[in-house]
This record gives structure tokens, C-alpha cells and sequence, in this order.
């Protein structure tokens, strides 16, 4: 644990280091156990590699989310020292950084080359996708319209119920987001 002041414009800055979150361990966690997940998967190496993109994705917005948060201390508030340390924002937040990249994932397709494999966008007119962009490899089908092949039950001519935020809801089901 360092405790050891900064000093900047005469005040005392305390670096402390020992009850921030624990980012990096929680990154390690989740990685471990979502890549346990996809190896008992019967997935398609395709989508093994999607996945494994999409998931260290997503721990980089987490990590590149963190925000310094600080506390003074000293007499009435003068913030005489003060304490920082780095978290997690809300989840929240997080999650409407990765709706974001939802909105603007790109397509990709699989190119084996020798004893590898990458993803590569599949429009090569596109934007390159960024370790940090979500990717896919096939279009989400119309929820609109029912398929029973797919399970999809379909919204075009649903009744909504106006009194609900749920499922059934006006709003959700006039935007075609169910």
C-alpha cells in the first residue's frame, strides 16, 4: 500500500492504493469464466472468435471507464489533502457504452489463413472494426414478422398493453425493440 504524498499547488495529493476496486482482478474473473463458458459451447469456431472479440471488447470499456474519484480532507473542507482512487462507474453507464458499440457493430467474416484464423469486416467499404467495436457474422432476423423456425413471435399486428413498461408494452413494441 503506498501512502507516500504528492504535492501539487501546496496541497497534498494521497495516491492510496489499497481500496480502489479491484478492476483487474474482476477482469481476470470474467475472462476465466466466460471462456470456460464458450469451451463446454458447441459454437462454430466463427462464432468462438466473435465471441472472444465481443468479450475482451467489453472489458476494455469497462477499463477505459474507470473514473478517479477523489475526497478532501483538512479543516472545514479546505481540502488540506486529498485521497483518489480509481472506480468502477455504474453499471448503467457501462451498459449504455456497450448499447452504443451494439449500435454500431460491424459485420465480420472469418479468413483462415495457414493454421489461423481472424475476423475481418466483411464490406470492405466500411469502417475496420477496433479491438474495442462489437462485431457479428450474420444480420438479426426481422423480429417484426412471427417465424417459427427461429422462434420469433413476431410484433407486426400485436396488441400492446399501454398501462405496461414491460414487454408487452406500447412504447417497446411500437419501436420493434420486441
Amino acid at each position: 500500500m503506498d501512502l507516500s504524498p504528492q504535492h501539487t499547488n501546496g496541497r497534498q495529493i494521497h495516491a492510496y492504493k489499497g481500496c480502489s476496486d479491484n478492476v483487474h482482478y474482476g477482469i481476470a474473473v470474467s475472462k476465466e469464466f466466460l471462456e470456460a463458458a464458450e469451451r463446454h459451447k458447441n459454437h462454430s469456431h466463427e462464432r468462438k472468435l466473435m465471441n472472444e472479440h465481443n468479450n475482451r471488447a467489453g472489458r476494455e470499456v469497462l477499463i477505459s471507464s474507470l473514473r478517479r474519484q477523489c475526497k478532501c480532507h483538512g479543516i472545514s473542507g479546505s481540502c488540506e489533502t486529498q485521497t483518489c482512487w480509481d472506480a468502477v462507474p455504474s453499471f448503467r453507464e457501462v451498459g449504455n457504452i456497450i448499447k452504443e458499440k451494439f449500435d454500431g457493430a460491424t459485420e465480420v467474416k472469418v479468413i483462415r489463413e495457414n493454421r489461423h484464423a481472424r475476423i475481418e469486416r466483411k464490406n470492405q467499404m466500411l469502417k475496420r472494426h477496433t479491438p474495442t467495436d462489437l462485431v457479428y457474422l450474420n444480420e438479426s432476423p426481422d423480429f417484426c414478422e412471427p417465424s417459427e423456425e427461429q422462434g420469433i413471435l413476431g410484433t407486426h399486428g400485436r396488441t400492446c398493453n399501454a398501462s405496461l413498461l414491460a414487454i408487452d408494452g406500447c412504447d417497446l413494441v411500437r419501436k420493434n425493440y420486441y
